[in-house]
């Protein structure tokens, strides 16, 4: 390397032939020049490279990972997880899979490894790349399924019946469910239903699917399947309050849909905007806990579920907390701090979800011509058809089974 000084003037000549020119160089800067590596001169005269370097650094550490890795395989410059798709990885998500694997952590594997199960499913490349990002960004929990919470507030359309979630059904339900696993039969074949006693108050009686008792009540009074109400309060630590009753809500925007905890919530993804330079635009609205507040387009608070793969627009500013997607799934009521704060489901990724046969299980095997909500799984040679619907399956009869 060669510095040529002439007045204020300053040449600098790297071995590589590479020319730099300073000037009006102070003594000061010149001193610096003197004093200076190859690479800090690149730096110092072309601020911006450094960061490039460091982004080049980054990314063949990450390989270099990668390469060690029992999990992730590398194919040039890209990562893939070939046991789900041939999609290439994006560098956040690839380092939090990374991180988790070095460190054991087998539930948050198991959340990752679904996660980008259903998230190559999402035809839309940007969704693909920026989702997780997003989601660790602002501290979006992902469940052992692979799907993801998400925050909403909805009106009231329609009241409902205050007792049909109420602290007694909860009781029942756990008894009735502990009972009849202690006798070996499976609670999926067991329905409680409800008969106001001489009193008025409610009680709650126990019969299995196929009896005459069963066709005589099913058709006559409220009925729950016992496995699907018990797993339904043990989502929700069984604290009912958090569920709420049979209430009917509708969003504030339109006040046209009906949302009802535990029930799909769609809309074709062709009527969304994908636009990711539009904040709030045509979509169904998910936000997290840190950016949604009480009263904010909405008098009562919803806890959802949301398939990545139901994405249509992410963000590309991160100040801003919401995002657009086609369908998610409430499960809960969402109850807010003394400032009116979403106090947040307290979960890390890789925590459990009951809710899997309604998005997963039947949004694969549905047969229907409309059916209520559908996954559908892209033409793209990236994505083995078969393996892929196999994962998906696994996915939810792996928890269905362990909730039998």
């Amino acid at each position: 390397m060669k510095i040529i000084k002439n007045s204020s003037l300053v040449l600098v000549v790297l071995d590589n032939g590479v020319i730099f020119q300073k000037d009006n160089c102070s003594e000061l800067e010149y001193n610096k020049i003197l004093n200076a590596t190859e690479n800090e001169i690149v730096k110092m005269f072309n601020p911006g490279v450094e960061k490039v370097i460091q982004q080049k650094e980054k990314a063949e550490t990450i390989l270099e990972k990668v390469e060690k890795s029992h999990i992730l395989t590398k194919f040039g410059d890209s990562v893939y997880w070939k046991v789900v798709s041939e999609l290439s990885m994006p560098e956040d998500f690839i380092l939090k899979v990374l991180e988790a694997e070095e460190n054991n952590n087998e539930d948050a594997l198991e959340a990752y490894k679904n996660f980008w199960t259903l998230l190559s499913l999402n035809p839309d490349s940007r969704c693909r790349a920026n989702l997780f990002w997003y989601l660790n960004h602002w501290g979006m929990k992902i469940s052992k399924t692979g799907l993801f919470v998400g925050y909403r507030n909805v009106d009231i359309k329609k009241q409902g019946n205050n007792n049909y979630y109420s602290p007694a059904l909860c009781g029942y339900t756990v008894c009735e469910y502990k009972r009849i696993k202690n006798q070996k039969k499976g609670p999926g074949n067991y329905y409680i239903y409800l008969q106001p006693n001489c009193g008025g108050r409610p009680d709650y009686y126990t019969c299995k699917a196929g009896t005459d008792l069963f066709n005589e009540v099913c058709n006559d009074t409220q009925i729950w399947n016992l496995k699907e109400l018990y797993n339904t309060f043990e989502q929700v630590n069984f604290d009912v309050t958090r569920l709420g009753s049979d209430t009917i809500y509708t969003d504030v925007h339109t006040h046209t849909f009906s949302i009802q905890i535990g029930k799909m919530v769609t809309m074709p993804r062709s009527q969304c905007d994908d636009n990711q330079n539009v904040q709030c635009g045509q979509g169904l609205h998910l936000a997290n806990s840190e950016w949604l507040t009480q009263g904010y387009y909405g008098t009562v608070g919803l806890t959802c579920l949301c398939n990545p793969a139901d994405v249509v627009c992410v963000p590309r500013d991160s100040d801003y907390g919401k995002l657009r997607t086609c369908a998610y799934l409430p499960i809960a009521i969402t109850k807010y701090d003394d400032k009116g704060k979403i106090i947040p489901f307290n979960v890390e990724d890789g925590f459990e979800s009951s809710w899997v046969k309604t998005v997963l299980y039947d949004g694969i095997k549905s047969t229907e011509n409309n059916p209520e909500y559908k996954i559908i799984i892209p033409q793209t040679p990236e994505i083995k058809q078969q393996q892929i619907t196999d994962n998906i399956l696994d996915i939810a009869r792996k928890f269905i089974n362990n909730k039998q």
